[in-house]
């Protein structure tokens, strides 16, 4: 068995399925099952020649399957006929229910997109599955040397274009959906203000339409942040607040967990990263509003794609990008690290799940915490920016909330500095017991706690004369212990 099939690890199931199709080969024909979802490496051989078979000779009598089939899918095939009686056909059913809506929307799109190129030709299912080459003349680049591209357009300068996937990720309780409510609020009254700010370092030149997709909390959760933002707001511009209230009325739209579920408790996305129903339904929503950013907050909510599946995230990654390719929408994806980031303090390198989340996207952000002299901030850092120069993170103050603001780095106080500093010798010589003075102030982890040789070494002697290190040997063969 091969460790990639993921689904649908139920040998049973694949069985009976195999067994009616022994049967009946017009069934190969459905397009309910793809051959690489079979877990059993038999099982997938023995579709695929099915389906080779019925293809190449119609209807072929059960009896003389063998005929056509390798001998050495002889034994399985006689296995199988004794299955097909016996078995219960209730998982194969319910993995067909799975599939079939998965295949009717793929073949769809193909037919669409074939229909497009050739529109005086009637298209089938086996033509749009097989479509023709390109025209080699549109392949050329000439086009491309001989006009200038578009102008880059960004949502928020610098930070977030147009027309892209991007990621919002980090740990729990970084403030990331205040922060995202912040940025939608100030998206739709961009127009109203001389120079509109996001966190007072991004700026943000045009006004646009917002569709927040909030499934993770009740709306009541939703509709505290948002009046808290929209009430602060209009207390700062006390003259404008009237019109801030018309236009976020107007500009913001917002589906509620109630609206999100009500009826269907599926996703956006199934276990496989193929669209659903109601991810259509997202589309046509947000193509009727002429919505410019879409934020689906979050991912694990929003959908039921396989956490750890790189294959299936890079599909829904895919499939978003079409939406984004019909409507020149920037679709925000909200996602967490994994738990070890939170206190290793790596969590940008740290992604939860599967990677091909962050590789496919064209942006990503991330937020997290952070103590600055017992005072708590939070630290946005772009990961990703397609254009323009990468930017440096900043760090914001939590003492306007709702509203966050940039400020200009912390000084820290030199003893409490000083003492940190301390600390992270002595856990360091915990670890490392009777390392040489040399082989310390080179230590990598050191250096990036403490700073440089010079500043090591006085911590070490600050250290030594508090009797909190000890020293043993002389000259070359000094060691140093935590006491």
């Amino acid at each position: 068995m091969s460790a990639d099939h993921k689904l649908p690890h139920d040998e049973n199931a694949e069985k009976v399925l195999l067994a009616s199709c022994l049967f009946n080969l017009a069934l190969c024909e459905r397009g309910d099952v793809f051959p690489h979802l079979f877990y059993h490496d038999g099982h997938r051989a023995l579709y695929q020649d099915l389906v080779r078979i019925h293809a190449d000779y119609g209807a072929v009598p059960v009896e003389n399957l063998p005929i056509y089939l390798p001998e050495k899918l002889h034994p399985l095939f006689y296995d199988l006929q004794d299955v097909a009686s016996s078995a219960d056909p209730g998982p194969v059913v319910k993995l067909l229910r799975e599939f079939a809506e998965r295949r009717r929307l793929i073949v769809e799109a193909e037919s669409v997109a074939a229909a497009a190129a050739n529109p005086d030709r009637p298209v089938t299912v086996k033509d749009s599955a097989v479509p023709d080459s390109w025209p080699i003349e549109s392949l050329r680049v000439g086009k491309y040397l001989k006009t200038e591209p578009k102008p880059v357009d960004w949502l928020v300068d610098f930070l977030l274009l147009r027309g892209i996937v991007a990621l919002v990720y980090g740990p729990g309780g970084s403030f990331k959906t205040w922060l995202l409510i912040q940025l939608c609020v100030l998206l739709v009254v961009a127009d109203q203000f001389e120079e509109c700010l996001f966190l007072g370092a991004w700026c943000i030149k045009k006004a646009r339409r917002v569709l927040y997709c909030y499934p993770e909390d009740i709306s009541n959760d939703f509709h505290y942040r948002l009046k808290l933002v929209v009430d602060r707001l209009c207390e700062q511009y006390a003259d404008l607040a009237s019109l801030i209230r018309e236009k976020v009325e107007e500009r913001f739209l917002f589906l509620s967990r109630e609206q999100f579920f009500d009826g269907d408790t599926s996703g956006l996305f199934d276990i496989g990263g193929q669209p659903t129903p109601k991810w259509e339904r997202l589309c046509r929503t947000v193509e009727e509003a002429q919505i410019d950013i879409l934020i689906i907050d979050t991912k694990s909510v929003c959908t039921a794609t396989e956490e750890n599946d790189n294959n299936a995230n890079a599909e829904l990654i895919k499939h978003l990008g079409f939406l984004r390719d019909r409507t020149g929408i920037t679709i925000v994806l909200v996602h967490h690290v994994n738990k070890a980031s939170r206190t290793s303090g790596d969590g940008e390198n740290a992604f939860r799940g599967a990677s091909a989340l962050l590789a496919n996207s064209r942006g990503a952000i991330y937020v997290r915490p952070k103590d600055c002299n017992g005072i708590e901030h939070i630290e946005v850092m772009p990961i990703k920016v397609t254009a323009g120069e990468k930017q440096k993170k900043i760090l914001c103050s939590l003492a306007g909330f709702p509203w966050f603001t940039k400020v200009d780095a912390l000084e820290d106080d030199p003893e409490e500095l000083e003492e940190r500093h301390i600390v992270a010798l002595l856990e360091y010589l915990r670890d490392h017991p009777g390392i040489s003075g040399k082989m310390l102030a080179e230590a990598k982890a050191l250096k990036k706690t403490i700073g440089g040789k010079n500043r090591i070494y006085e911590i070490l002697k600050i250290s030594l004369d508090n009797a909190i290190v000890r020293r043993e040997g002389l000259s070359k063969n000094t060691r140093y212990y935590a006491v």
